[in-house]
């Protein structure tokens, strides 16, 4: 038995269209396919529009079911970005600075990739000291898990600026820096921005 060929959409739409075309002069023919892709045009921008809400409070949910805050976006020898970024200030009663911590991860057990983590040592007690502060850090980026580590040579440390510490959150911009690969020693410049929850 021979197979049965349904007609296309778009085919039924113009012969739905055709009567109307044959009916019409040239100029209202003109205007009524320039309705047509108007409608068709306004109709896709409303679509594209509604995916992309409906994909930002998707993700939006997503970092709130897992309790994810704050953000890393960086550049070392490509874009580099994580759904989350905590930060900590952890301080001593005998003496030593104080560091501040921040990484992709709220505890090493919740781990994923890429992963960042920074820390620098400060003279700051209290979190709200830090802004505007500008210190040398440690720094340590792994792409992929079992992957090679991009880290800071501690003869040559990256420099970082406390741009503010509000609402919960320490940002903190990655001013220069080089960033060595654990394996093949290559070097790798660093740059971006770090907004950690503060812990």
């Amino acid at each position: 038995m021979p197979s049965l060929t349904y007609p296309s959409r778009h085919l039924i739409g113009a012969a739905t269209l055709l009567p109307l075309l044959l009916a019409c002069s040239k100029e209202d023919v003109n205007s009524l396919v320039e309705k047509t892709k108007q409608t068709v045009s306004d109709t896709a921008a409303k679509t594209t529009e509604t995916v992309n809400d409906k994909i930002s409070d998707a993700t939006a949910v997503a970092k709130e079911k897992l309790q994810l805050a704050g953000k890393c976006e960086l550049q070392c020898g490509g874009p580099i970005a994580t759904p989350a970024c905590y930060a900590r200030l952890i301080t001593f009663d005998d003496g030593r600075p104080s560091v501040l911590q921040l990484q992709s991860y709220r505890d090493i057990a919740e781990e994923s990739f890429p992963s960042v983590y920074v820390h620098a040592q400060v003279t700051a007690s209290q979190p709200t000291d830090l802004n505007g502060v500008s210190v040398s850090a440690q720094a340590f980026v792994q792409q992929q898990a079992q992957g090679a580590i991009w880290y800071t040579d501690p003869d040559n440390p990256i420099q970082i600026k406390v741009n503010s510490v509000a609402d919960g959150l320490v940002k903190v911009e990655l001013v220069s820096g080089k960033l060595l690969n654990s394996a093949d020693a290559t070097s790798q410049s660093i740059s971006g921005m770090l907004e950690g929850a503060l812990q």
